[in-house]
């Protein structure tokens, strides 16, 4: 039973049938295609009958055995009929918490099976569980594991044998394996297709001398591993045995439902096999051990000769579907290849075991760091301790650094560190660390002040909390503040620290003298900064009060005046008309007195 649409309840219920056809008439075949198949829904608390499908028949498929020869020598022609039906279902009837039960009930079981008396009469009840489907209206999802059609199976007397029974869960549950007693229901050879009836049920009684814990006997009887459903025997007689699984599901720990699996094995007498082992290579090169790193894979190759089939094993278990002639390792164990003889009932041959080693992480290490972060042009260092066994490799994300004992980061990202087993060349992840990059203070570019030896300037950044500043002149600390005044030429640097500890270092201010800077006893600047600042707003002559009839005059480029100075406003703020004029050179023209020969020169305005 598969869930296909949870939103409104829609089911595939399948029923497979194995059934032997030799021993049917063309009757009884052409029936088993057209045929339907009952199916009833009963509620656990009181066998109240809940749902009713009809099963149609959908496809068939022949049982493939791989000692082909050997099933034709034994007249073994076993089909699987496969009966669908896609059903809709009600929420109100499923959702009592204790569950329900399916049954199918049918006559009669394939003739000659050897550990059931008078198998041919004797009919086939297959019980499934179902949970809680829904919820106050609601789906729960819920589907039953599902088996594959299994190939055919000989097995040989005296020889251990093994199959792998395991179903697959669309849910991704937890289930387990057993082996149970097969339940009797009331249809009869008379009348084999009987409408289902609640439980109840009683087990079918097994031939004298079999049981449970003895359904194919011999040096070791039939078993199943709870956990990876594999079957296992060491048969000691011929026969033809039946037997039945339950896988249970489980889901957090507690069982939600279960399916149930009946099958056939036959037992012959095989006789010895005279063909050579079979060699198991890789890349070409028979091997008997070989190491595997974790989440890697190997591919083991063999050689087939005609007339023989193979079947890879892992710790001498069939592994299912695995029958050509290379297969894909990617775990540890011991991996061997069967042959087996599709001419003849022949003693399968066996290769020799290749071991496979996965290596086990077995030293932890950790990444010591002289820091977690880091400044622009600074470094970290990484460093760790390993055993002699392991060669640490270290990377930034996905780049290889070094294979050093300690690593020098300059870088921010990710840093990894692996471990390579020097015996093996195997790498584990030890530790990663992330070194995050600190930010860096910003300071302004350059700047270039020309001055007169008798005045000064004030240098300076934005002050920030935090930070703390150093200015330098000739390789001496002159000022720890965001500002200095200066007189000196020179080249002044600023270096400053922020908050988070990175540094930083200015380029050159840089001081140097005018030539011009004395006129008639005039002090005349070679430019000003109008931007507010307090410092060097105007363009103003010092000692101009010596000259009472004196007269400024700035020009633009066209010869437009552009300032005349007046006895308000004896200095220039950089505006014309009452609007900032933009940064440039300007010629200016200063008349001490009428017919003096007037000065002339340039100021820069900077904004």
């Amino acid at each position: 039973m598969k869930q296909l649409e949870p939103s409104n309840f829609k089911y595939l219920v399948q029923v497979r049938i194995y059934v032997d056809i030799s021993r049917l008439s063309y009757v009884d075949k052409d029936y088993l295609e057209i045929g339907n198949h009952d199916m009833r829904v009963f509620r656990k608390k009181n066998d109240q009958s809940v749902s009713y499908f009809y099963l149609s028949f959908s496809s068939y498929s022949d049982v493939v055995y791989a000692k082909s020869g050997c099933a034709d020598k034994l007249g073994l022609s076993i089909r699987a009929y496969t009966y669908n039906a896609v059903v809709t279902l009600n929420p109100t009837d499923y959702e009592d918490p204790e569950g329900y039960y399916m049954i199918w009930d049918r006559c009669c079981r394939n003739k000659g099976i050897t550990n059931i008396t008078s198998s041919e009469l004797a009919n086939m009840l297959i019980q499934t569980e179902l949970p809680r489907l829904a919820v106050n209206g609601q789906p729960v999802p819920f589907s039953l594991p599902e088996f594959p059609v299994f190939p055919g199976k000989i097995a040989c007397v005296g020889k251990s044998f093994s199959f792998n029974f395991q179903a697959t869960d669309p849910d991704g549950d937890q289930l387990s394996y057993r082996l149970v007693e097969p339940l009797r229901g009331l249809t009869t050879i008379n009348n084999p297709i009987g409408f289902p009836q609640p439980g109840p049920f009683q087990t079918l009684a097994y031939a004298a001398g079999y049981s449970i814990t003895n359904l194919i006997p011999g040096k070791d009887p039939l078993t199943i591993n709870p956990n990876t459903g594999i079957i296992s025997v060491t048969p000691d007689r011929i026969g033809s045995y039946a037997f039945t699984v339950i896988c249970e599901k489980y889901r957090n720990g507690k069982k939600i439902g279960s399916v149930v699996h009946e099958f056939q094995i036959p037992v012959t007498e095989c006789s010895y096999n005279t063909d050579s082992l079979p060699v198991i290579y890789h890349n070409g090169i028979p091997v008997q051990k070989l190491t595997l790193c974790p989440n890697d894979s190997i591919y083991l190759t063999t050689d087939l000769t005609k007339g023989w089939s193979l079947q890879w094993q892992h710790d001498q278990k069939s592994i299912l579907n695995e029958t050509k002639t290379g297969i894909w390792v990617s775990e540890a164990g011991s991996f061997t290849v069967k042959k087996e003889s599709s001419s003849g009932c022949v003693n399968d041959t066996i290769s020799m075991p290749v071991i496979v080693d996965v290596p086990v992480q077995t030293n932890s290490t950790k990444i010591i760091a002289s820091s977690n972060s880091l400044c622009k042009g600074d470094s970290v260092v990484l460093t760790t301790t390993l055993s002699t066994s392991f060669t640490p490799v270290w990377y930034l994300d996905n780049k290889l650094m070094s294979n050093n004992s300690s690593l020098t980061a300059t870088k921010p990202g990710t840093y990894h560190l692996y471990m390579i087993m020097t015996n093996s060349s195997c790498k584990f992840l030890g530790d990663s660390i992330y070194i995050k990059q600190r930010p860096s203070p910003e300071l302004p570019l350059s700047a270039a002040y020309v001055i007169c030896p008798d005045d000064s300037v004030k240098l300076y950044v934005q002050n920030q909390n935090g930070w703390t500043y150093q200015w330098s002149y000739n390789n001496l600390i002159v000022g720890s503040n965001s500002s200095i005044t200066v007189r000196d030429s020179g080249n002044y640097f600023m270096k400053v620290i922020n908050e988070f500890g990175c540094k930083a270092i200015s380029l050159p201010y840089k001081i140097s003298y005018r030539s011009d800077c004395l006129q008639n006893n005039l002090y005349i600047p070679s430019a000003f900064t109008p931007n507010g600042d307090g410092i060097n707003d105007v363009w103003e002559i010092k000692s101009m009060t010596q000259y009472p009839q004196l007269v400024i005059r700035v020009f633009n480029r066209w010869g437009e005046c552009i300032f005349l100075s007046s006895t308000s406003k004896p200095f220039w703020d950089g505006q014309y008309n009452g609007q900032p004029i933009e940064s440039g050179t300007f010629v200016y023209q200063i008349q001490i007195a009428p017919g003096k020969t007037p000065l002339r020169g340039s100021v820069t305005l900077i904004r």
